[in-house]
């Protein structure tokens, strides 16, 4: 998810010194989940997982539904909902270790999607079958979508549920960033000197301007390029109309080059 979504309210936290709790499951972890199945796990992987509830027939019907409207597989409808519960146990584990410890006696505000916490079946009964607290439900709706944007809308029948999907409910606009950023049109690879191109996309504002497989970005304008995220997030500051100055090594050179973002 582009940050510039979150930026306000991880300033909120930082500027009234909010304590920020990182929920999700590790990211190698997903990607074997929604390979493999449980049984066929390593060892090693089996440990990693936390105390899992597979039985929920509401997050496996609203599961179907949503992939109803897919032209997928059985198998990857079955990877969905490995990864879907993967998320949710993962999720719940960790407010409950916060909530049993150093968080004890706190009130603690989730910031998730719809399906992790729509009719409560999806993080907070997980949490409640760990930690047993109170708990609220507020979504979201959105009444006004841009034109552009409604061919994106699924056609999914949700279940018949026998209880209301939040106790409160806003309605909203669809929420779009005045400046979506930029791309480049490469892949990377995280190294000791900063980040390789394994591969740059045809066409793509890297190859019209001269970027290369194998070179490595050490640095864009003033920031120093350590993490993937370094780069990204520079990117989504920019505009098409704007420019930057990418320092990089190639071989054994050391190249400074000007990178405009405008598409001839």
């Amino acid at each position: 998810m582009n940050f510039a979504f979150y930026r306000p309210l991880l300033n909120y936290c930082r500027d009234y010194k909010i304590p920020i709790l990182a929920l999700n499951a590790e990211k190698s972890l997903k990607q074997n989940v929604a390979r493999t199945p449980w049984a066929e796990l390593t060892a090693e992987e089996q440990e990693q997982l936390p105390e899992m509830d597979h039985r929920d027939p509401y997050q496996q019907a609203m599961v179907h539904a949503i992939f109803s409207d897919h032209k997928m597989g059985e198998a990857m409808l079955d990877g969905f909902q490995r990864v879907q519960t993967l998320w949710d146990e993962t999720m719940a584990q960790n407010l409950a270790e916060y909530l049993q410890n150093e968080g004890k006696n706190r009130q603690i505000l989730v910031i998730a999607g719809g399906n992790h916490i729509r009719y409560g079946f999806g993080i907070p009964r997980r949490l409640f079958r760990r930690v047993p607290v109170s708990f609220l439900l507020i979504g979201s709706e959105e009444l006004e979508i841009p034109e552009d944007k409604k061919d994106r809308l699924m056609n999914v029948v949700k279940p018949d549920y026998p209880m209301p999907p939040y106790h409160f409910l806003t309605f909203t606009r669809y929420e779009d960033l005045p400046n979506p950023g930029v791309k480049l049109g490469i892949m990377l690879d995280k190294v000791d000197k900063g980040l390789m191109i394994k591969g740059v996309i045809p066409g793509s504002i890297a190859e019209l301007q001269g970027l290369k497989e194998g070179d490595i970005l050490m640095q864009i304008d003033a920031q120093q390029l350590k993490e993937p995220f370094d780069l990204i997030y520079e990117l989504q500051q920019k505009s098409s109309h704007d420019h930057a100055e990418l320092t990089l090594q190639r071989q054994s050179r050391s190249i400074i080059k000007e990178i405009h973002f405008s598409t001839p």
